[in-house]
């Protein structure tokens, strides 16, 4: 499989399965607010926590990894406050 793009309005599995992150793209929901979008390694909220990414107000945060990153246990999203939605990039690993 190669790579593939998932929009994300609310909380979600991206993947269930090992996987590769590629890019992360955050939109804030307005000019004046901050967005902020927490990661997990697994299938919920109650898995390890990888990261928090936040975008400054009216401001997309685009992140872009060299190296994907390898996510184990499945790719969980947890949307915080003020996103309009995440794009995300992102790759099932061979088994």
């Amino acid at each position: 499989m190669g790579y593939i793009w998932t929009r994300v309005e609310t909380d979600q599995v991206i993947s269930k399965i090992p996987c590769n992150i590629s890019c992360i793209v955050i939109t804030p929901d307005s000019s004046s607010n901050d967005a902020d979008v927490t990661f997990y390694e697994g299938e919920s909220s109650n898995d390890p926590m990888v990261f928090t990414l936040r975008s400054g107000a009216g401001v997309s945060g685009q992140w872009v990894f060299p190296v994907p990153l390898y996510m184990r246990r499945g790719f969980y999203v947890d949307i915080g406050k003020n996103v309009t939605e995440v794009l995300i990039q992102w790759e099932t690993c061979k088994s």
